[in-house]
């Protein structure tokens, strides 16, 4: 069969969050052809496209994508031969082991997608890119290391802040998403998902379909934390300068205990850091009407809310930061 190169480039790129290296499952570092798709799947994350074959097989992806990614002829032809996936243009012959079965392909007709598809509100990734950075990376964290989206919310918390992005439209289904698969989805235009035993499923405009599993637990509910009552402080947009600097002396062993100090006063912001390896400051001019105001906080967090929004309102106890959409609470060591 004699396909469009640059179609084919674009589908192995689409199919790379569901491949690992790590050999989770048999046949997780392969391109699996089926006969009506082309798929990756390593136990996590599957994404396949349609892609309709005389044969079924399965190849070690990473050759394949280094050979296919560098020709330049229009079309290639494929064929399976002698138990080999010949790939040939005009000027490049090549052959590639392939395995004919195996259990993956008994998995991947267990996830035939059954029930409607419901449409996706047109900012949920927006959502989920802007939530990404304060769900927890440790796995072990369970609900903390997933994605929300409940509602019209996608929520995400580490268990020291959370986020919290209300979309245009509410979604009828909700479901936990890993933090891995929600990192993955980033580079695609979803249409639609469906949910369908432990897995949910997202509709690409491409005709592909990205599927993960979801994380089957309660996720806690978090607007009360929200309701922050407390002064009002627009930062200024050269702090994040400041924070950087101080930083680097910061009191904490792990990224989680950090802390710098802030003291807001009528004319000036004054950061501080200090360790065991010594101690500094830095001043920068600000105009504030008030009593002095003095808190602790962790300026890895700090930095990256800050590139979100610098409306800030402080209570005794957390800091919240609010734009149009998102909103974010943080805790504060007074």
């Amino acid at each position: 069969m004699k396909v469009k190169t640059q179609e084919l480039k674009e589908i192995l790129r689409g199919l790379q969050p569901g491949i690992s290296q790590r050999k989770f499952v048999e046949q997780s570092a392969h391109y699996i052809f089926t006969g009506d798709r082309i798929c990756s799947y390593n136990d996590r994350v599957s994404v396949s496209y349609p892609f309709v074959t005389d044969f079924q097989c399965s190849i070690p992806s990473e050759s394949f994508y280094q050979v296919v990614s560098k020709l330049t002829s229009k079309e290639v032809q494929l064929e399976l031969v002698d138990n080999q996936l010949r790939v040939t243009s005009s000027k490049v012959k090549s052959g590639f082991s392939s395995l004919l079965e195996g259990e993956v392909f008994d998995i991947l007709s267990s996830l035939i997608i059954k029930g409607d598809w419901i449409p996706l509100p047109n900012d949920f990734l927006k959502g989920v890119e802007l939530c990404l950075f304060s769900a927890s990376t440790d796995q072990t964290q369970k609900f903390l290391s997933s994605i929300c989206v409940r509602n019209k919310w996608v929520e995400s918390s580490d268990d020291v802040r959370i986020s919290c992005y209300s979309m245009e439209e509410g979604v009828p289904e909700s479901f936990l998403l890993p933090v891995s698969s929600a990192k993955g989805l980033l580079g695609y235009n979803l249409v639609s998902y469906c949910i369908n035993n432990g897995w949910v499923h997202f509709r690409l405009d491409s005709g592909g379909i990205f599927s993960s599993r979801i994380i089957a637990e309660e996720y806690p509910e978090t607007q009360s934390f929200f309701n922050v009552k407390g002064r009002v402080v627009d930062l200024p947009s050269n702090l994040l300068n400041v924070i950087e600097i101080a930083s680097v002396l910061s009191e904490g062993d792990y990224e989680l205990d950090k802390q710098i100090k802030l003291i807001i006063s009528e004319s000036s912001i004054v950061c501080k850091g200090e360790n065991e390896c010594g101690w500094i400051e830095k001043v920068i001019p600000f105009s504030w009407e008030g009593d002095s105001i003095s808190f602790s906080i962790n300026p890895i967090f700090f930095k990256q809310i800050l590139e979100k929004s610098t409306r800030m309102i402080l209570s005794d106890d957390r800091a919240l930061f609010k734009s149009k959409s998102f909103s974010h609470v943080m805790a504060l060591q007074i």
